[in-house]
């Protein structure tokens, strides 16, 4: 049975009209050089606004490890474990509403709280111009997305726990090289 999907964006910009359900997959735009994606989360706004920026959160189903300076100019650092890993700026941030960071390209996260708590998540990801296309960082975020679902809906953390099984060989765990 089909649902509303009527959402009042926490900023200006239109919210996003999802028709697939609970849970939409990215979709690679026609450049490839972009793609976005919705999923329903089943949690209140606050709660996974948190998950997606407190180190305590991220290291529950994103990377090994985290420190995050929630600011304009500030910076998210993601640890893989193994002394790899990333550290992205944070263009903007509306707490509780949405982010945007740079890796260098941007990466925009806009939530969307429902009137029966669930939150809408969207997400943007803008792909490097020298890469051969979208379709490995397609897949990541569409895993990422679904263990931040698992987290935030069970609790539970899907990562592969064994460290020599890597995103080379077909594995997310927390150690893919941001």
């Amino acid at each position: 049975m089909a649902e509303s999907q009527n959402v009042t964006p926490p900023t200006p910009a239109a919210a996003p009209a999802p028709n697939a359900g609970p849970t939409q997959f990215p979709v690679v735009a026609p450049e490839k050089k972009r793609f976005k994606s919705l999923i329903m989360l089943a949690a209140p706004r606050a709660r996974v606004f948190k998950a997606l920026t407190e180190p305590a959160e991220l290291t529950r189903w994103f990377c090994r490890s985290a420190s995050v300076d929630l600011k304009p100019g500030g910076e998210f650092r993601f640890g893989a474990g193994s002394g790899e890993g990333a550290r992205w700026e944070v263009k903007a941030v509306d707490p509780g509403s949405s982010l945007e960071l740079l890796r260098p390209e941007p990466l925009r996260l806009e939530l969307w709280e429902k009137p029966d708590g669930r939150t809408l998540l969207h997400l943007e990801v803008h792909i490097h111009e020298d890469a051969p296309d979208a379709a490995e960082e397609h897949i990541l975020w569409s895993t990422h997305l679904l263990f931040l679902k698992a987290w935030l809906e069970n609790g539970i953390d899907l990562r592969e726990p064994d460290a020599g099984k890597t995103w080379k060989d077909g594995y997310v765990n927390g150690l893919e090289p941001f």
